[in-house]
């Protein structure tokens, strides 16, 4: 057998394959004896009779595809082995027309080249950027103070009434509106809503029981393209509403929301929290920007089967998008795969189950079990490359 290739761009590959004849009449046997296995002829037990008969009833064709795809099967698995190929898509294959041998031509897709050379060099530059940031993290007082209210409303105790709707008052409504096929529920503190600018002000004064209906136009820079600068009908029934009774801020409450002796030690506790949610943000934006370092280094051709797969997926998602996102994905799994970084069976069963994916059905269908085991392996991959970065 001979064979020469050519790559081709976005990782593609043109591989042409020569089988002499005195070879390919291997594959051809082969084929035979399958065939003549399966074939019952009167006057003889299944697939004991001789060759000379049964060479009168089998296919000529369905022989000769037969022993071409054996042979194409494992000369293309032995080129794939050889030249350390991983094929990702469904190879393409011309079989040429020749009485000297059996020839045929396999264009497909390989997992890119990887180049992660210099990546730890990188990775050290980007640690001594974030210890600087670190440094010069700061919590102001208006934080804390936002924080330390947000504690308060989510302990504050909500008692019915049949006043009317103001501004701090947790409601709970049933929305219908002209842009949605159904109806909704929904609860909120009313002037924290994720309404459209103008929808809670139609609520204040509203009480238990009534019904009110208006119309809003939906901002020009609103969300949602579809309702921008649309006029949106809404029917809003009020099912309750509570007024909240927030509790005292003292060293009662700190003992309460955490074991705290004092509220000094409580508001303590919330600032170091702050400081450790800001640094962790300054962590992973350094790991994305060694990564993103690594990408523009490596310059990854990337297959156009994976950029069809992520597309598929997202189908408002542009090609360029599409490929920096790839390209990511690809240098975490070399970076994964130089260091020897693999999520272990019970890391990924545990993490699973974290997720509540242990159930049978979702809303919208079985869980496929290998996608979320795929997804799953994927995110603690993922962790695992950070914290090497961080060199945690």
């Amino acid at each position: 057998m001979k064979s020469t290739f050519k790559k081709l761009p976005a990782s593609a590959v043109e591989l042409t394959v020569d089988i002499d004849l005195t070879e390919f009449k291997d594959y051809y046997a082969r084929a035979f004896q399958a065939a003549k296995a399966g074939i019952e002829i009167k006057g003889f037990r299944k697939g004991m009779a001789p060759d000379d008969v049964v060479n009168g009833v089998i296919d000529p064709k369905r022989l000769f595809d037969d022993a071409a795809e054996r042979a194409i099967k494992t000369t293309l698995t032995d080129e794939a082995e050889k030249n350390a190929w991983t094929i990702i898509d469904r190879p393409v294959i011309e079989i040429k027309d020749t009485d000297k041998s059996f020839s045929y031509i396999a264009k497909f897709s390989i997992f890119p080249e990887v180049n992660i050379e210099g990546f730890d060099v990188i990775a050290e530059k980007e640690r001594g950027t974030l210890e600087k940031k670190k440094e010069k993290i700061t919590v102001k007082e208006d934080e804390a103070k936002e924080a330390l209210a947000w504690l308060q409303n989510a302990r504050a105790e909500k008692k019915e009434t049949a006043e009317g709707i103001q501004l701090g008052h947790v409601i709970e409504i049933t929305v219908k509106s002209s842009f949605a096929k159904e109806a909704h529920d929904d609860r909120f503190v009313v002037g924290k809503g994720r309404f459209m600018a103008g929808f809670e002000d139609k609520l204040i004064g509203k009480k238990v029981g009534e019904t009110v209906a208006f119309s809003i136009t939906g901002p020009a820079d609103y969300w949602n393209e579809e309702l921008r600068s649309k006029d949106v009908d809404f029917n809003v029934t009020i099912n309750k509403v509570y007024d909240q009774i927030l509790p005292e801020l003292d060293d009662a409450f700190a003992e309460k929301a955490g074991k705290f002796k004092t509220l000094a030690e409580l508001k303590e506790s919330i600032i170091g929290g702050i400081r450790e949610e800001k640094a962790h943000h300054e962590e992973e934006a350094t790991c994305i920007a060694a990564l993103e370092a690594a990408v523009k280094k490596a310059v990854i051709d990337i297959p156009l089967p994976m950029i069809e797969k992520i597309r598929e997926q997202d189908k408002e998602m542009t090609e360029e998008i599409a490929k920096q996102k790839i390209a990511m994905h690809l240098v975490i799994y070399a970076i994964a795969d130089k260091v020897g970084i693999r999520p272990t069976e019970e890391e990924i069963q545990t993490e699973i189950a974290k997720y509540g994916a242990g159930a049978s059905h979702r809303e919208n269908g079985p869980i496929d079990a290998k996608k979320m085991h795929g997804y799953i392996y994927e995110r603690l991959q993922q962790k695992k490359v950070y914290d090497y970065i961080l060199k945690k």
